[in-house]
Parts: structure tokens; C-alpha cells; sequence
């Protein structure tokens, strides 16, 4: 789902996007910032969703997974980030991603991606592992191996980078940025984080 205009007052938010640090932790890909959400986005996102959130992470020292990290995404400068297909976890949640760059180019948003030599398009699963004869720690393992070989992956699905779009799809849809772009934070791909449980069945 893709749900434009989300922040009533995106310029806002990207200032605070510029003005904070970032930081890429040991053992994990992006430069990243603490969290940070102006008030009543959980609800906003309950009332797109028709579904009430059930698990929000908000710890506000954790760059990891707590809601509300803006990261940035360049393709040129020392900063230079490659592309690579990956799945967020727990892979039942919900990521949502906001764009945060004015006058992005439309093909600089989020793909979703099917690996070609095992079909697969999420998470490995038990059923997979039987599915392919293997174990899911090997998919795991192949999958992390070809994240940044585009000759393994067929792109399913593409949504475009406009800004304050926030985009919603299952975390753990294999996925990428489809591409980045800029040396810096002020002209690179911009964009923020959620990730949260979903209790599907009382409708808002």
C-alpha cells in the first residue's frame, strides 16, 4: 500500500531528519539516526490501516529496531551505500517506509524482488527448506550471498519515490531500495522507518 501525503507537515520532519546524527552500527548495513515520530503517528497509521497496532517498538536508544529511524541512502561520495535485497524481522510485522527527499527521481523508491534460483519472494520457511531440500539457515545464507547480485533477482513490484509518501508492505517481503542517489545527506535518499505488530481483526 502507498498512502501519499502522510505527514501533515513533512518539511518539518525532514529539517529534524538534517539536523540529527547518524551513526552505522557494527554488524548492520545504514546509516542511521535514534528514533524519532512528532505526535500521533501510531494513530494515523491505525486509521490508514483499519487495524490496531499491537506491538510498537519505541526503546529511544535503539537504532535498530524502534520506530521512527531515519536513514539515508547515497550513491556517490565515500558514504556510498550498494544496494542489497534483504527482509526486515519479526517477518510478520508491518515496515512502513516514508520518503523524506524533495524532487527525488520516481524510480529511486522500494522494489520487491522474487530470487530467481529458489522462487523465493520472502523469509525462508520450514515449508520452504522441505520445498527445496535444504534448511532454512542455507536459504538464509544463499540469500545473503546474492542480496547484491541483480542477475539473481527478478523485480515484482515497484513503487516510485515521492515525497511524504509512506509506503506499507509485510516486512518480510524480500525488498530493496531500487536505487539510491547523492553524496550527501542534504541531496541523497532520504527516508524514515516503522515497523510494528498488527492485531488484523477488530477493524478501526
Amino acid at each position: 500500500m502507498a498512502v501519499d501525503g502522510f505527514y501533515p507537515n513533512p518539511d518539518r520532519v525532514r529539517a529534524k531528519a538534517l539536523e540529527m546524527d547518524y551513526v552505522e552500527p557494527d554488524g548492520l548495513v545504514g546509516w542511521r539516526t535514534k528514533p524519532y515520530f512528532p505526535a500521533g503517528v501510531r494513530e494515523r497509521i491505525e486509521k490508514i490501516l483499519r487495524a490496531r497496532i499491537n506491538v510498537w517498538p519505541d526503546d529511544p536508544e535503539d537504532v535498530e529496531l524502534s520506530n521512527g529511524t531515519f536513514f539515508f541512502g547515497l550513491s556517490a561520495g565515500r558514504l556510498a551505500e550498494t544496494v542489497g535485497v534483504h527482509y526486515d524481522y519479526p517477518a510478520a510485522y508491518v515496515t512502513m517506509v516514508v520518503y523524506l527527499t524533495p524532487g527525488a527521481a520516481p524510480d529511486a523508491g522500494t522494489s520487491l524482488w522474487q530470487h530467481r534460483p529458489t522462487g523465493l519472494t520472502a523469509a525462508p520457511t520450514p515449508a520452504d527448506a522441505r520445498r527445496l531440500g535444504t534448511t532454512v539457515a542455507e536459504l538464509e545464507r544463499v540469500l545473503l550471498r546474492d542480496s547484491t547480485s541483480p542477475r539473481r533477482w527478478r523485480e515484482l513490484d515497484r513503487v516510485g519515490n515521492l515525497y511524504n509518501c509512506a509506503v506499507f508492505y509485510r516486512s518480510g517481503l524480500l525488498h530493496s531500495a531500487t536505487r539510491h542517489f547523492g553524496s550527501s545527506l542534504r541531496n541523497g535518499r532520504v527516508y524514515q522507518t516503522f515497523r510494528f505488530g498488527v492485531d488484523w481483526k477488530p477493524a478501526l
